[in-house]
């Protein structure tokens, strides 16, 4: 089979009468068969998140399912490689550079929804 992810991006803006607009729609065709839907409780300390037995990640959605607090996501274990701040409701939708990656809540506990697909 072919094309067994599907990735879409937008974003729109329109402020003061101006509108900025971008989208794109790929399929990728996975060469592996791992993929893991998982609502992972995110602490206030560096945590690795939780790929199950995907190996060469592909993809990964993140959503902050929290009310109030923000998600950060990060290459490093000691935050010096942040690179999403997910605000409370706000998700994500990127490819992986490598099968470790990190999590760490503000103030309080976040329960985060990730997707993630082996390439």
């Amino acid at each position: 089979m072919a094309n067994e992810i599907q990735v879409s991006t937008s974003l729109n803006v329109t402020k003061s009468g101006a509108t900025s607009a971008g989208s794109r729609t790929e399929s990728i065709t996975m060469a592996g068969d791992q993929h893991i839907s998982n609502v992972q409780s995110v602490g206030t300390s560096w945590e690795a998140i939780q790929v199950g037995d995907v190996s060469t990640i592909g993809y990964v959605y993140a959503r902050n399912q929290d009310s109030t607090n923000y998600v950060e996501l990060a290459l490093a274990n000691d935050g010096s490689q942040v690179f999403a701040k997910l605000i409370a409701g706000n998700a994500c939708c990127f490819p992986a550079s490598t099968a470790t990656m990190y999590a760490k809540a503000n103030t309080a506990a976040c329960n985060v929804h990730f997707v993630i697909s082996e390439l």
